[in-house]
């Protein structure tokens, strides 16, 4: 295939996928459905076929498109889902829609008897009922200094529109370099979603991972731009996948390569630009294997190798720190007669890097009740007197005497400051520098679950249990060590194929916070597939072929074991001495589908959790998450501080339900 065939199949895939969106908007507003959408398409082509599984056109020179999707309308309503605190105005409901739409162009399939060459895309529209900005909102926030808050402003359409989330295109070499091989092999570019094993490792969802950590946390969304080969080694037997994806880009511009944004990196205050290589990168190595055999049925097995390197991550400030993660895993599916079983482990190693930080910055405080420009880690010191324990005021001789300084200690005394007839001591901060030191990731999953389906009863009982290592901030003591909770990356894990979780591993609204180590300010939370067990049972029932309901049982239990809080209002506040029991608590949920003719189903899901002794011993933990409390404090212009949200132990409650159409 020459060069003008593949440019002539790229306009050829734009100008659909064009069409295809603009005929998806036809297809929401006009009552006919299906005849507009396809009236829209009649305008390009005038060949086409529509199945089953969506739209088929077949253009002219070997060019054929597909246009599948699916539109999803539901009803959400949680009942103290986050904070498992009655108390709390915690009852959320919404009406939802989405939109997705999976339009894709092939070459070559006559031809060569398999695709040469395909362009594929997704598009997404969704909107929340009587909200239509909530996915398009520019801005809405309040900017709020010290106390006192501006109010708040947004720029905002009123209108649903579609993003891309996936653009990719597949070559198969075979047909690129006239290969005579019975093993077929294809690269596949573009933005993709690639996962390994069951998704632990990596999953799918794009940015989604620790946010105490040095690793990537910035859910989109979308899927990451990247790289597969993949093809077979022995035919129908052993496979491969090689995955190269760009989770970060920081140095494609020269404005990107001398951003001035390490300045509070201990020793780069001479060269504070961002410099090369500091971005997030990822590779996979995959091999898949099926082995068939009469009397012990057929088993399906994977091996993989993940390397993540992301530079320029941040913990506290920006590029402080560095993560090196390695995660080495296996999985296998095996199915004979009415039984079928599979698991995964996984096992973390590699390193993160924490750089030693000035975590002094100029910011606007309250000094002898006055807003100013102050230091936020240098402190005056005058017993008795107004300014003591107070920030420092920015000022040319203390702008001198912050640069003069070239130490890191702590506490140390830097100079003095006359104010109102004063002198005071400026004294670095107790916590001003943070040193420099290693974690060494020591992580580690397991699942595995069975089920049988009872003969000519259309039953399913299936059987679960997973476990991922846990532990607590693992910087919380500033100097080298492990962190031996689990880390996987872009994770969603919803506690395995055969017995599912509706609300603690697939919603993951609930608070999880980390193990309390000892008297600390900061309680951060954790929801990812780490520091938890779960055992489960499940029982599927389909019904006249139409109906499948679904039943499942699950316990959870704490891995790593955590202080337990003390609460009273107007009383002690703080972190306990005793230990909190592990047990967090218990979750039946039901999923109910009718399909009432092909593509459209009816779907309802129910849970109920039932928090354990875990959320007892630590009932009252505030919620201090900094992203909740900014979004919380910046429309109240009160001036009147409010309390933190608390958590409870407060059963807790999820409905969804909702119609979706798939073509």
């Amino acid at each position: 295939m020459n060069t003008k065939k593949i440019v002539a199949l790229s306009v050829f895939c734009l100008a659909l996928g064009g069409q295809a969106v603009n005929a998806a908007a036809e297809f929401i507003s006009d009552a006919r459905g299906e005849s507009a959408l396809i009236k829209a398409l009649e305008k390009e082509v005038s060949n086409y076929t529509s199945g089953s599984t969506g739209l088929q056109i077949k253009g002219g020179d070997d060019l054929v498109m597909d246009i599948g999707g699916k539109m999803r309308v539901d009803y959400a309503h949680d009942w103290r889902t986050t904070m498992l605190n009655s108390e709390l105005p915690d009852d959320i409901a919404s009406f939802r829609h989405r939109l997705d739409l999976n339009p894709s162009v092939r070459y070559g399939e006559e031809r060569y008897g398999s695709p040469a060459v395909e362009v594929g895309a997704s598009f997404r529209a969704k909107t929340l009922g009587g909200n239509f900005s909530a996915a398009n909102r520019i801005s809405s926030d309040a900017v709020r200094v010290v106390d006192a808050s501006s109010g708040s402003h947004s720029h905002k359409l009123n209108q649903p529109y579609p993003w891309m989330r996936q653009l990719w295109v597949n070559v198969c070499l075979n047909n690129v370099f006239d290969w005579e091989s019975d093993t077929r092999h294809v690269m596949r570019a573009g933005m993709f979603n690639f996962e390994l094993g069951r998704g632990i490792a990596l999953g799918s969802f794009y940015g989604q991972s620790k946010e105490y950590l040095g690793v990537l946390n910035n859910t989109n969304d979308l899927s990451p731009w990247g790289i597969l080969f993949s093809g077979d080694l022995i035919k129908d037997t052993l496979s491969y996948d090689l995955y190269y994806a760009k989770l970060e880009e920081r140095g494609a511009s020269f404005a990107d390569v001398m951003a001035r944004e390490k300045s509070h990196i201990v020793g780069r205050k001479d060269t504070p630009h961002v410099g090369v290589a500091q971005d997030n990168d990822l590779a996979a190595l995959r091999l898949k294997y099926t082995f068939k055999h009469d009397a012990a049925g057929k088993f399906d097995s994977e091996m993989y190798l993940l390397y993540n390197e992301a530079s320029g991550q941040k913990i506290e400030l920006p590029h402080d720190s560095k993560s090196t993660l390695f995660t080495y895993g296996s999985a296998v599916e095996w199915k004979k007669s009415d039984w079928e079983a599979g698991g995964e482990v996984a096992l973390n190693f590699g390193r993160e890097n924490v750089r030693a930080i000035d975590r002094n910055i100029v910011n606007v405080s309250r000094v002898d009740n006055v807003l100013r420009e102050a230091y936020s880690h240098l402190i005056y010191s005058n017993d008795g007197q107004a300014l003591h324990g107070k920030n420092v005021m920015l000022s040319d001789a203390n702008e001198t005497l912050v640069s003069n300084y070239t130490g890191t200690e702590n506490g140390v005394l830097l100079g003095t400051h006359t104010y109102a007839g004063q002198t005071y001591d400026i004294n670095n901060a107790s916590d001003r520098f943070r040193p420099a030191f290693d974690i060494d990731y020591k992580g580690w999953a397991a699942v595995a679950d069975v089920a049988y389906n009872i003969p000519n009863q259309n039953t399913k009982l299936a059987l679960a249990v997973g476990c991922a290592s846990g532990d607590g901030n693992p910087h919380s003591a500033e100097k080298d060590g492990k962190y031996s909770g689990f880390v996987g990356l872009h994770e969603n894990y919803a506690a395995g194929k055969r017995v599912e979780s509706v609300f603690v591993l697939n919603a993951r609204k609930m608070k999880r916070p980390l193990s309390f180590s000892g008297n600390q300010d900061v309680v951060q939370n954790d929801v990812s597939f780490s520091d938890i067990t779960y055992l489960g049972g499940g029982v599927h029932y389909k019904w006249k072929k139409d109906w499948c309901v679904k039943a499942n049982i699950l316990g959870y239990f704490k891995n790593h074991t955590s202080k337990a809080y003390t609460y009273a209002k107007g009383g002690v506040d703080g972190v306990s001495d005793k230990n909190a029991r592990n047990y967090l608590g218990s979750e039946a949920n039901m999923v109910v589908e009718y399909e009432a003719f092909n593509g459209l189903t009816f779907a309802g899901e129910f849970a109920v959790f039932l928090p354990g002794s875990y959320y007892t011993d630590i009932k009252g933990t505030p919620l201090t998450d900094s992203k909740v409390l900014k979004a919380l404090d910046k429309p109240d212009t009160s001036g009147v501080e409010q309390e933190n949200p608390r958590s409870g132990n407060d059963v807790a409650y999820h409905l969804n339900v909702g119609v979706q159409y798939s073509f």
